[in-house]
C-alpha cells in the first residue's frame, strides 16, 4: 500500500470518528433532558400521602407511567451498554474494547511505524485519493507525520552517510512489512545559507514520500506548536527551526533543499573514498603513490576502487585527445578542399574588409585567400574560386569540408554543391579538429600578420595586405605532407623562384615618370612596400 493511500485512509477514519462523536454527544444530551424532565414531574408533590393519593386517583395512569419509566430506564441501560461505536485499539475493529479483544495482541516495537487501519467504504478512500493526486508531489517535500516512528525517505542519493548494516522493519496498514535498507544522515541547506544535518533517517527503497517523525523530534528535545493552521517546531532554546502550513489535504509539509553527496554514498566505512574526499577529489593513483612510498604520515593504505566518483566526472571531465597524425586521404588535386572564415578584425583593411576566407587543397596543400567585408560574401567568392582552380588543374572539386557556419549552410550554397556534384562535409559542432588543415592555415596566417606589422611598426589597417603576402609565402614554404616540394610546385609542377622577395614594410623609392613631373622635380618618391 502506498503512503498516499495510508494518508487517505487515516483522514477518512478521522472524519468518521468526529461525526460519530458529534452524534453521540447529541444522543447523550437528549437522554439527560428526558431524565431531568421525568424527575421534575415525579417530585412536583412532596410526601408519601400526596403520592399515594395521586396513585389511587389515577391507577391506570400511574401504571402506565410506571411502565413508561421502566422502559425508559431499560433503554438507558441498553444505550450505556451499546458498543457499536467503540473501536478496539488492538484489532482496529468496532464493537468492543481492547481489553475484550479475542485476537492476539499486536506488539508495537520502537522500530515499527504504526499506522491506524481504516475499515471504511472503498468509495470514500478512492475519493480522497483522487483529491490528493490533484496536487503533484515535489521531490523536495517532507511531510510532518505523527504516525511514523522514524524519519524516512526513498532517495538514496541524499545521504551523506549511510550504514547498510542497520536493517529495520516498517509495518504499514494491512500488516504489510517493508525492510529499511539502512540508516544515515541527510545534509540540507538552511534559509540563512548554512548547512544542517538530519540524523537517524531510514532509507526505504521505492518510497515516494519523505517523512519527518514528530515523535523522533520530541525525543530529541524539540517542541511543536500548532496555531493559525501552521505547525511550528522549536529547538531546546525555543528557536524556530521550521514552519509548515496546512495544505489542502490537511497535512503539514515543508520544502527542504537537500545537498546531494554521492561520493561517499554506501562507502562511508571505506577509507579509500574518505581520503579521496579529504584530498578534495585527487586521483586514486596519486593517493596510492603517497601511501606506498610513505611520502606523508597518517595516510593508510589506499586501494584503487572499481567505481568512478560522480563529482570528479562533473568537475574534471575532459575531451579525448585527437591523433597527432591524420591519414592523407586525397589522391589527386581538388579531391578534398578545406575552407574556413577568419575574423572579424577590429580595424578595417584598406579596402574596407573585416574577414578573410581561405581554401586549401588537401593533396597539394595549395592555399588561396580572399578578403571579405562580411561573411555573406563567401558564396560569391566560392563560385569564383571553383571556376579558377578547375580551369587551372583540369580537375573538379569532389568534396568540400567546412564548419557549420551560416555562410556555408545557406540554401544557395547547398544548391550549388548539389548541382555540381560536390559532397559538402560539415564538421561536428565545437570540433575544429575535424577541419584541422584550414584551422592551422588560419592560425599561421594570423601569426605571420602580427609579426609582419610589428617588425616595421606598420599600422593595423594594413592587415589585409599582410595576409595576402603571408599566403603567397606559405605556398612557397615547405610542409610535412610534401616531400622535397613546396605547395606551389605540387600545384603547378614548376619550381618557384624567390629572388624577387623583399621585406614587408621596407623603405622603397618609387620612380616618377616624365609625364608626371617637371624639369626640376624629383625623379623618385619615398614609399613603404606592402
Amino acid at each position: 500500500m502506498k503512503i498516499e493511500e495510508l494518508q487517505a485512509s487515516l483522514e477518512a477514519h478521522e472524519l468518521r470518528l468526529i461525526d460519530r462523536n458529534r452524534e453521540r454527544g447529541k444522543s447523550v444530551s437528549s437522554d439527560q433532558a428526558l431524565q431531568a424532565q421525568y424527575e421534575k414531574r415525579g417530585k412536583f408533590k412532596k410526601g408519601k400521602k400526596s403520592w399515594n393519593n395521586q396513585s389511587h386517583k389515577g391507577g391506570e395512569g400511574s401504571s402506565k407511567n410506571q411502565g413508561k419509566n421502566d422502559a425508559t430506564k431499560s433503554d438507558q441501560k441498553k444505550k450505556k451498554k451499546d458498543k457499536r461505536d467503540i473501536q478496539c485499539y488492538n484489532c482496529q475493529k468496532m464493537g468492543h474494547y481492547a481489553f475484550e479483544c479475542r485476537l492476539k495482541r499486536v506488539s508495537r516495537n520502537k522500530d515499527e511505524a504504526q499506522f491506524a487501519q481504516n475499515e471504511g467504504s472503498d468509495y470514500e478512500e478512492v475519493l480522497l485519493m483522487a483529491t490528493i493526486k490533484e496536487e503533484e508531489e515535489r521531490s523536495d517535500e517532507w511531510y510532518l507525520d505523527t504516525g511514523c516512528s522514524n524519519h524516512m525517505t526513498g532517495k538514496k542519493s541524499w545521504f551523506s552517510e549511510l550504514h547498510d548494516s542497520v536493517n529495520r522493519k516498517i509495518r504499514f496498514a494491512g500488516n504489510s512489512i517493508v525492510c529499511a535498507a539502512g540508516i544515515g544522515k541527510v545534509l540540507i541547506h538552511r534559509k540563512d545559507g548554512k548547512k544542517a544535518c538530519i540524523t537517524d533517517v531510514l532509507y526505504v527503497p521505492n518510497m515516494r514520500s519523505n517523512l519527518i517523525s514528530i515523535g523522533q523530534l520530541l525525543q530529541k528535545g524539540y517542541t511543536m506548536k500548532v496555531e493559525a493552521q501552521t505547525m511550528k517546531v522549536f529547538d531546546s532554546k525555543n528557536r524556530l527551526i521550521l514552519k509548515a502550513p496546512l495544505s489542502k489535504q490537511r497535512t503539514f509539509k515543508i520544502n527542504i533543499t537537500v545537498i546531494e553527496d554521492k561520493c561517499l554514498l554506501s562507502e562511508v566505512k571505506s577509507e579509500n573514498w574518505l581520503w579521496h574526499q579529504r584530498y578534495e577529489h585527487i586521483n586514486f593513483r596519486d593517493l596510492n603513490m603517497l601511501s606506498e612510498k610513505k611520502m606523508v604520515q597518517g595516510l593508510p593504505k589506499i586501494k584503487l576502487p572499481n567505481k568512478v566518483c560522480d563529482m570528479c566526472c562533473t568537475g574534471k571531465q575532459a575531451r579525448n585527445s585527437y591523433n597527432a597524425t591524420v591519414p592523407f586521404n586525397a589522391t589527386r588535386k581538388l579531391e578534398v578542399i578545406h575552407s574556413d572564415v577568419c575574423g572579424p578584425f577590429e580595424v578595417k583593411s584598406v579596402g574596407g574588409n573585416r574577414y578573410f576566407v581561405t581554401f586549401a587543397d588537401e593533396f597539394t596543400r595549395k592555399l588561396w585567400i580572399y578578403l571579405l567585408a562580411k561573411k555573406g560574401e563567401v558564396f560569391g567568392v566560392f563560385k569564383k574560386f571553383r571556376l579558377l582552380v578547375q580551369n587551372e588543374s583540369d580537375e573538379v572539386i569532389s568534396r568540400l569540408r567546412t564548419d557549420g557556419g551560416g555562410e556555408y549552410t545557406s540554401t544557395e550554397f547547398n544548391d550549388i554543391c548539389s548541382s555540381n556534384g560536390i559532397n559538402h562535409e560539415v564538421t561536428a559542432p565545437y570540433t575544429p579538429q575535424h577541419n584541422g588543415i584550414s584551422e592551422r592555415k588560419n592560425r599561421t596566417l594570423v601569426n605571420m600578420i602580427r609579426s609582419m606589422l610589428k617588425q616595421k611598426q606598420m599600422p593595423h589597417y594594413l592587415w589585409g595586405e599582410a595576409a595576402a603576402t603571408a599566403a603567397y609565402l606559405i605556398n612557397r614554404s615547405p610542409t610535412k605532407k610534401l616531400q622535397d616540394k613546396t605547395p606551389e610546385e605540387a600545384w603547378c609542377g614548376v619550381k618557384p623562384s624567390v629572388q624577387h622577395l623583399k621585406i614587408f614594410g621596407s623603405l622603397c623609392f618609387k620612380h616618377v615618370p616624365d609625364q608626371l613631373r617637371r624639369k626640376l622635380d624629383d625623379k623618385y618618391q619615398v614609399m613603404f612596400m606592402v
